[in-house]
């Protein structure tokens, strides 16, 4: 039996558990046996798994797996649930397996023959290409079988040996670890076992009976506890919410104006019994004005500032010598597969500057993702496929992409400020950085290129998991309060509010647009906190047939433009009929990243409309210009949407 749950949290911490533990094979004529397990963390059970084993009359055995758990995390409840069926020999080494796993961003298949020279594993969708696994080698086997191979193995070993290391394959993902075996102890009524897997921050102990049936397995971070248990028990779990301090989320404990207005920012992080040396709190944007230790409770004051307008620019792709850790495959991060390069050829062309082209990468990967909180870890190609995630898969796409184009790139793990209807909050986050000659900043889920004070970094490395066992330290101890907030002078402060000639400036928000001409009329209001500025034509038949708008925002950090359309889109699909969307794509202001959405529908009882929306999105700052109005008046009056929108200027 195995059940392993997978997934990053918004921090990027990954969890891969793996519940190893096997009945032995029943008689071929005893008929089935099974076997329940209750999956729970320190509270609560919240999933089961259950086991069915059968022998065949060539000694052969199939294992007949189904398994189920629930969580939520910031209010998304996700279910994963796993089918498998396997036939091993009677060595247990695998004959064939098929399984399907549901996640809530699609489905995963996996299909596994043995052959002459080894093995066949087939993963799908189609995003991870067939892989070859050879004979020679350690062995292969599936998480089911674990418990009775190492009751077959007990013999070889004692305590504090290592018995044997093995090639384990997964029934839910198809993936192959190679995990390291080793005897705690020998009791009267069975073993103890850990297994090894290269993580030195998780600690995974099983715990066998005398017939090489797992009764428990203890996982130390996240704590999950897998326990052999009746039926009746197995299926008596609930959803487990993820709790806050497990997502490295806080409160922020003061209100803190638009990111646009701040020049730095102090931060106050406290931590226990982690050594500095584990951090990396200092680049071109943040560096640490204090440090103290008070018999091992550490307080850094972090000073966020404004970086510099980088000047560097290497040319790409740059040479692998000094960057070969950052141009490799991991896990997750796949620059060789070929969806990924062709994706990244296509995207940056023969495009020589590795600041225009990790520019590019960044921006599409923003819109071209769709932010959903999914429970699972998706790799670079497979989040190329489904074209969804959470920050860890928006990360694990760029950088797929950045390294297949040549470009140096690493993870980055920390917080990001999350704006909220009840305050702001400091959510674990990942994001990239890339090297254009420095390195700088990539958060390609908000399309942030060259980083803002949103973003406090605590450690960064060439891989997914080496971000984790300094994230998973901090759940323990971390606290996060604002110390200092400094202002800057700007522009904008010179600004006076208000219509000169036919130029509309607005010192609140920091930008300047234009009227279409001198004879246009304009009023402002406030609806939700936002400014809106509704732009009248000079034509007094057409009353308020066309209606444009131009509402300034502060935007939401970690947003990006399209996905906050798309959010309008699914709402106003609630009050009409008949939508029909004409264009969805990318937009730009000169360096300034946007949306631009248009789309047909019909007000239950009114005349069809056409509605454009252009959304800009800089420093903290959303602008949002449209035109809603019949298709004639829309073509009409579509020429003076674009010219509002072209003169449209953010001050800084």
């Amino acid at each position: 039996m195995v059940t392993r749950c997978a997934w990053f949290v918004p921090a990027g911490v990954v969890l891969a558990v793996a519940c190893r533990g096997t009945p032995a094979p029943a008689p071929v004529d005893g008929g089935p046996r099974e076997v329940w397990y209750s999956i729970r963390d320190d509270q609560q059970a919240y999933g089961y798994t259950h086991l069915r084993v059968r022998g065949h009359e060539d000694g052969a055995s199939t294992y007949e797996l189904d398994s189920r758990l629930e969580i939520e995390f910031f209010g998304a409840r996700q279910e994963v649930r796993t089918d498998a069926t396997a036939v091993v020999e009677p060595d247990l080494t695998l004959r064939s397996l098929e399984a399907e796993t549901t996640h809530a961003s699609g489905v995963v298949r996996v299909h596994a023959t043995a052959t002459a020279d080894g093995w066949t594993v087939e993963q799908g969708p189609a995003a991870t290409p067939t892989r070859n696994v050879p004979r020679d080698g350690p062995p292969l086997i599936i998480g089911s079988v674990l418990g009775e191979w190492l009751a077959h193995e007990l013999s070889r070993g004692t305590a504090g040996d290592v018995v044997r290391t093995v090639r384990l394959l997964s029934e839910e993902s198809g993936d192959v670890a190679e995990i390291t075996l080793r005897l705690l102890a020998r009791e009267a009524n069975g073993s103890r076992w850990s297994i090894d897997t290269g993580e030195e921050w998780q600690e995974t102990t099983l715990r066998l009976d005398a017939n090489g049936e797992l009764v428990e397995q203890r996982v130390s971070l996240p704590p999950l506890h897998v326990l052999r248990a009746p039926r009746e028990e197995a299926l008596a779990f609930h959803t487990r919410v993820v709790p806050e301090r497990e997502l490295l989320t806080f409160r922020v404990d003061r209100d803190l104006p638009p990111v646009r207005q701040l020049a730095s920012l102090d931060v106050e992080l406290s931590w226990q019994a982690i050594p500095v040396a584990e951090f990396e709190l200092e680049d071109a944007r943040q560096r640490v004005v204090s440090l103290t230790d008070e018999a091992g409770r550490y307080t850094a004051i972090v000073r966020l500032e404004r970086a510099a307008e980088g000047k560097a620019d290497a040319t790409r792709p740059l040479p692998r010598a000094g960057f070969e850790r950052e141009l490799a495959s991991d896990g997750f991060i796949l620059p060789a597969d070929d969806s990924i390069a062709a994706q990244a050829a296509e995207l940056v062309g023969a495009e020589s500057s590795a600041r225009a082209a990790a520019r590019t990468l960044c921006r599409w990967v923003s819109e071209a993702v769709r932010s959903e909180m999914i429970a699972e870890t998706l790799s670079g190609p497979q989040v190329l496929e489904r074209r969804v995630g959470k920050c860890t898969e928006y990360a694990t796409l760029f950088a797929s992409l950045a390294r297949a184009a040549g470009i140096p790139t690493r993870i980055a793990l920390g917080q990001r400020r999350f704006a909220g209807a009840d305050g702001d909050t400091w959510g674990g986050h990942m994001w990239n950085e890339v090297f254009v000659g420095e390195w700088i900043p990539v958060d390609a889920s908000a399309n942030d290129f060259g980083g803002s004070l949103d973003l406090l970094k605590f450690v960064h490395s060439d891989t997914v998991a080496g971000t984790q066992p300094l994230r998973w330290k901090l759940t323990k101890s971390l606290e996060v309060r604002i110390a200092d907030v400094k202002l800057r002078a700007t522009d904008a402060d010179a600004l006076t509010t208000g219509l000169r000639v036919q130029t509309y400036t607005n010192a609140e928000h920091g930008f300047r647009v234009d009227l279409p001409d001198a004879n246009w009329t304009l009023t402002e209001s406030r609806q939700s906190g936002a400014l809106v500025v509704r732009m009248r034509p000079p034509d007094p038949d057409l009353g308020d047939a066309a209606m444009f708008h131009v509402t300034a925002f502060a935007l939401p950090a970690g947003l990006a433009p399209k996905t906050i359309l798309d959010g309008r889109l699914r709402h106003q699909r609630k009050g009409l009929e008949q939508v029909e969307v004409l264009r969805d794509e990318p937009a730009e202001l000169g360096d300034i990243a946007g949306h631009r959405l248009c789309f047909t529908g019909r007000p239950a009882g009114g005349q069809p409309l056409r509605i454009s929306e252009l959304l800009f999105v800089h420093d903290g700052t959303g602008v949002l210009i449209n035109l809603i109005a019949t298709p004639e008046l829309h073509e009409l009056h579509a020429a003076a949407f674009e010219q509002i929108a072209a003169s449209l200027v953010f001050v800084d």
